[in-house]
C-alpha cells in the first residue's frame, strides 16, 4: 500500500511538471496570434507598393522589419504553413475555393492568408484555392440529373435524384 502511494505521488509529480512545461511552452500563444493579425496587415502593405518606388529606403527599412519580426516569431516556436503547391491537407488548410479548370486535383493553386503553427500546433489554417477536376464533373452531373428531372416533369416528392430549382404546375 505504501508502494502503490509513493509510486502515485511520483506519476503525479511528472505529470505536473509536464503540465508545466506544455504551459510555458504555449504560454505566447494568444500573443502570437495578435501579432500574426500585424503580421498579415504589414504583407498586404508591402504586396500594394507601386514597382517605382520599390528601391527606397524606407521600403528597405520595411521589409528588414518584417524580416525581423519573422525571426521573432520563429524563435518562439512560429512556424509557418506550407501550402502553395501542397496537397491540400484539412489539418493545416481551410480550402475557401475551388478551381476545375486548373486539372490540379486537390493541389493548392492559392493562398489568400498563411496558416502558422507553433511547436507542430495550429495557430491558424492556411485559407487556400484547391485544384478539382471532380467539382466540375460533379456540376455537370447535377445539371444533367436536373435537365433530366425537368423534362420529365417527376415530381419532387417522388423523384431519388438531388432537387433541382424548377416549377411545378
Amino acid at each position: 500500500r505504501l508502494t502503490r502511494s509513493r509510486a502515485d505521488l511520483s506519476n503525479l509529480k511528472r505529470r505536473s511538471e509536464q503540465e508545466l512545461q506544455e504551459f510555458g511552452k504555449f504560454a505566447n500563444q494568444l500573443f502570437a496570434t495578435d501579432v500574426l493579425r500585424v503580421v498579415d496587415s504589414l504583407d498586404r502593405a508591402l504586396q500594394a507598393i507601386p514597382e517605382n518606388i520599390r528601391g527606397f529606403t524606407w521600403i528597405d527599412g520595411l521589409l528588414v522589419f518584417r524580416a525581423q519580426i519573422d525571426s521573432l516569431l520563429k524563435s518562439q516556436g512560429v512556424e509557418e504553413v506550407k501550402a502553395m503547391g501542397e496537397k491540400f491537407d484539412p489539418r493545416y488548410h481551410e480550402a475557401v475555393a475551388q478551381d476545375g479548370e486548373s486539372g490540379s486535383d486537390g493541389v493548392v493553386q492559392e493562398v489568400f492568408q498563411a496558416g502558422y503553427t507553433m511547436h507542430d500546433r495550429l495557430l491558424r489554417p492556411a485559407l487556400v484555392k484547391v485544384g478539382s477536376a471532380e467539382a466540375e464533373e460533379e456540376e455537370e452531373a447535377f445539371l444533367r440529373i436536373c435537365l433530366a428531372a425537368a423534362a420529365n416533369a417527376v415530381p419532387p416528392a417522388r423523384r431519388a435524384a438531388p432537387i433541382c430549382a424548377t416549377t411545378w404546375s
